[in-house]
């Protein structure tokens, strides 16, 4: 198969696309980020932001899988949506068509990321963070999250001539 005919025809498509390749790179940006407790310094530094997140999301899941409480459960959610944005990051931009074809490969997925992004927009809100350096990550998850599911409801299926 060519480029040219693995491309999608159709504007929408290209756009979904589009928003798909954005968000690969926004699931790399902040994978790739430094993270920071605090104001940007070296003693403040705690790694780039893959060694310091992906630990406490498996942490949090076992944790919630022993000891069941629901103030934890938000987190477990947002937890569940961000793995799921891993496969989904991997797999939406070669496999495109395969998405266009199926409302349900598309919607489900959606809806799970637009409840990730409202759980990660709850936690922007400016609650009892001194400065935006602590969470700047979560903002750029909380961006991949939305142009993911944007990407996911944009695609539409075409048929191949």
């Amino acid at each position: 198969m060519t480029f040219h005919e693995w491309r999608p025809q159709t504007r929408r498509n290209k756009i979904a696309l589009g928003f798909a390749l954005f968000s690969l790179l926004l699931l790399i940006g902040w994978n790739l980020a430094p993270m920071y407790d605090g104001p940007f310094s070296e003693e403040t530094y705690q790694g780039i932001v893959a060694v310091t997140v992906w630990p406490g999301i498996y942490d949090d899941t076992m944790q919630s899988l022993t000891d069941y409480d629901i103030d934890n459960m938000p987190g477990l959610i947002a937890g569940f949506c961000l793995v799921l944005l891993i496969f989904l990051q991997l797999t939406i931009t070669p496999l495109w068509r395969i998405f266009s074809q199926s409302k349900l490969l598309r919607y489900i997925p959606a809806v799970i990321c637009l409840i990730g992004f409202g759980i990660c927009a709850y936690y922007c809100l400016p609650n009892n963070y001194d400065t935006w350096h602590e969470i700047y990550p979560l903002y750029l998850i909380t961006i991949n999250l939305l142009t993911t599911s944007i990407a996911l409801i944009l695609l539409k299926y075409e048929a191949v001539v």
